[in-house]
Formats: structure tokens, C-alpha cells, sequence
């Protein structure tokens, strides 16, 4: 059985992780609270418009999300960090990272070569 305690920790962490999920969505700020709701009325038009806006803010998200993980998206994004590594801001070649990259290489062939001999 789960404590009193250990419960509203719990609830307060997937509160924060919301909180977090909404941010990284730029989502923040975007959802209403019961507070929020306290002395105003609303009628069908507003409801109806918060509505559509919500529509259109999800249907950009999970179109951004879609485009984010598509293979040749995160290809791109490794290559890229990958280019940002070996190459300076100049476009030059970052010469001694080129030398340390070709030397684990060679030690990593010259490991396995070995290891299947044994």
C-alpha cells in the first residue's frame, strides 16, 4: 500500500513532468484552471473559439513532433552535429579532433582484429 505521503509526491512529480511537457511543447501558460474559470461566464462563442484554438495549437504540435522524428530529420540533425564536431565555425577542419577520431578508429580495428584471432 502506497503512503499518503509517497501518493502526493507522485501526483506533484507527474504535475511537474506536465508542467515540463507543456513548456517543451510551448505549450505554457495555454490551459486553463478552474481559477481561471471562477467569476467570468462564458458563453458558446468563447467556449467555442478556446476550442478551436486548442484544436489549432495541437495540430501544430503534432505536426512539429511528426516532422522532429522523422528518419531523415534526425539523420540530418546527427550529421550536422556530427560536421559541428570535426569542423570550426570557419569551416576549417578541426584538424586535431580529425587525428584523435582516426586514431580510436585504428586502435578499434586493430582490438577487434586481434580479438578474433584469440
Amino acid at each position: 500500500m502506497i503512503s499518503r505521503t509517497a501518493r502526493a509526491g507522485h501526483l506533484l512529480a507527474n504535475s511537474e513532468n506536465l508542467s515540463l511537457t507543456h513548456r517543451l511543447l510551448g505549450m505554457a501558460g495555454t490551459h486553463r484552471t478552474d481559477n481561471d474559470r471562477r467569476g467570468k461566464k462564458r458563453n458558446a462563442d468563447v467556449i467555442a473559439a478556446e476550442i478551436s484554438a486548442t484544436c489549432q495549437n495541437l495540430t501544430k504540435t503534432v505536426s512539429d513532433l511528426e516532422d522532429y522524428v522523422k528518419p531523415a530529420n534526425i539523420a540530418t540533425r546527427g550529421l550536422d552535429a556530427a560536421t559541428g564536431f570535426f569542423v570550426d565555425e570557419n569551416g576549417d577542419i578541426r584538424l586535431e579532433r580529425a587525428i584523435a577520431a582516426a586514431a580510436a578508429g585504428i586502435a578499434l580495428i586493430g582490438l577487434l582484429s586481434r580479438s578474433k584471432k584469440d
